[in-house]
């Protein structure tokens, strides 16, 4: 059998092998008027977890009836849209619940499986992509069936509870561990916005008299600044519809940006997924933004993680997007980095997708100190958010690499291929 399934290669030769319909069922409870009766459960990266029922984030059931009803220790499995890489695939109950009746629900009913043996072991298959290239083609998706005829190794219990317990704590402590980096990220950009903040409002003289600049935003600025409408400094261009006829060409005269192109660690942008010539540029009568120009989010959720990219060279940017063009009476870069500070969470339109207020992002007012003051500011700030930028992906690196870690120390963990003595319990 462990020939046909590439995971088990490397299992130890001693261990037995089940088919998952040999040690779990699948069947749906729908909560229906029990739903209020139970707390709501949801699956996330972090495994299942306590979801208010009220929670604003995501997307919410207009009733929860529908749901089905989860019971401490069955195995959960959400199989769809299995393209996406960033999303949960396998967790463990850790208590009643409901939770979407997209999900999978395993009860086991053999004596022979741990339910915390077999969550680390089916989540071993999502660390390795299983489900994706079994489920992978139009459906992009895998059922119960297909789930429960999947082998699953089964040691003697007692080996299955002393690797549950050695992978319960290493994973722990590697959970601590990107915890700390995790916080460290958080307090490297707030600095960031603190340090950006400080220089384009007070600018870089300590001594330098100050003046009310009667905005709240802003504060007390040096005497010899003006204040100018955001409006007044720059040309603003929406985005152009991308036809899907269009799409997926990787070359030609211009980028078309995509949110998603924006997801990059630089402060600017010159590639795309994305490349449309330029007969077809002026065919579909897209609209060129200049390189130099200032691109963002203009709605739905990206716009709240408050990206911005300068453009490397000229590009098109998609209709969800928005290109801020800066006049030659402001430093393009001053003007960049004012765009940070200027977070989209104070203009957003309230409603069920977020959008920007246009309106009100254009006339909010910015500093504008002297030319030559606004490009010693970008100068300064360009070397201080270099260094920053080195110590993020230095920790992010080394997330990545904890990640890495962890999956490779379940999936061996699983097939036998660790051999847990007591030294390793301890370490």
């Amino acid at each position: 059998m462990n020939n046909n399934y590439p995971w088990l290669r490397g299992l130890r030769k001693d261990w037995n092998v089940t088919r998952g319909k040999f040690l779990f069922r699948h069947q749906k409870r729908i909560a229906g008027e029990l739903h209020e009766q139970y707390k709501r459960l949801a699956l996330t990266l972090d495994g299942v977890v306590e979801r208010s029922k009220v929670d604003a984030d995501g997307l919410q059931p207009a009733d929860y009836s529908t749901y089905q009803i989860f019971e401490k220790g069955n195995l959960v499995f959400k199989l769809i849209d299995l393209e996406n890489k960033k999303t949960s695939r396998v967790g463990l109950a850790p208590s009643d619940g409901i939770m979407s009746p997209a999900y999978i629900r395993l009860e086991k009913t053999s004596e022979s499986i741990l339910e915390e043996f077999a969550h680390y072991y089916y989540l071993s298959l999502y660390y390795q992509d299983v489900y994706r290239d079994i489920g992978q083609g139009v459906r992009s998706s895998l059922g119960a069936a297909d789930l429960l005829d999947l082998p699953v190794p089964t040691p003697a219990l007692h080996e299955q509870k002393k690797i549950v317990e050695f992978l319960d704590k290493k994973l722990e402590k590697i959970k601590r561990l990107k915890g700390t980096m995790k916080q460290k990220l958080e307090r490297l950009s707030e600095y960031q916005f603190a340090l950006i903040y400080e220089a384009v409002t007070k600018g870089l003289n300590p001594a330098a008299d100050m003046k009310e600049s009667g905005e709240a935003l802003i504060g007390k600025v040096p005497k010899h600044w003006k204040l100018i409408s955001l409006k007044l400094t720059a040309q603003f261009a929406s985005g152009s519809g991308f036809p899907e006829a269009l799409q997926g060409k990787t070359e030609g005269d211009f980028p078309f940006l995509k949110v998603s192109d924006l997801n990059i660690p630089d402060l600017t942008v010159e590639r795309a997924n994305n490349y449309v010539t330029r007969s077809e540029a002026a065919e579909h009568r897209f609209t060129i933004v200049p390189a130099g120009s200032i691109v963002m989010p203009k709605i739905g959720e990206a716009m709240r993680k408050n990206t911005r990219k300068m453009l490397a060279r000229p590009s098109i940017i998609d209709n969800n997007m928005m290109a801020i063009i800066p006049r030659d009476t402001i430093d393009r870069e001053f003007l960049f980095l004012w765009t940070m500070v200027l977070k989209t969470d104070f203009y957003i339109n309230p409603g069920t997708v977020p959008s920007l207020n246009v309106f009100e992002y254009k006339n909010q007012k910015i500093t504008l100190p002297p030319l030559d003051e606004q490009k010693k500011i970008a100068s300064y700030l360009k070397e201080k958010l270099n260094y920053i930028k080195e110590l993020t992906e230095t920790i992010q690196k080394e997330l990545t690499e904890l990640d890495e870690y962890r999956a490779s120390l379940v999936t061996d963990a699983v097939i036998g291929k660790i051999e847990i003595g007591e030294k390793m319990m301890k370490g």
